[in-house]
């Protein structure tokens, strides 16, 4: 079960206003299936929001760089 305080739930609907319960449903789904435990489930909240932000950047620019490969297969000889 994810623990939030009031104010933690607040911020977190504020923030993220279309996903926040999306977000408590996958860390409590993580907790009781693998057993994660957190001090604060709103930093463990925000930690899983980070790490799937930062994939999704990554994942956009690797396919960005090979577009751009694609469009000139010479790309990057020269530099």
């Amino acid at each position: 079960m994810v623990h939030l305080t009031d104010e933690e739930l607040l911020k977190l609907q504020d923030k993220y206003p279309d996903t926040w319960e999306d977000w408590i449903i996958r860390v409590d789904r993580g907790k009781a299936m693998k057993d994660y435990k957190y001090k604060n489930d709103y930093a463990g909240i925000l930690s899983w929001i980070d790490k799937e932000e930062k994939e999704e950047t990554q994942k956009a620019f690797n396919e960005l760089m090979a577009e751009a490969e694609y469009l000139n297969p010479h790309y990057g000889i020269y530099q």
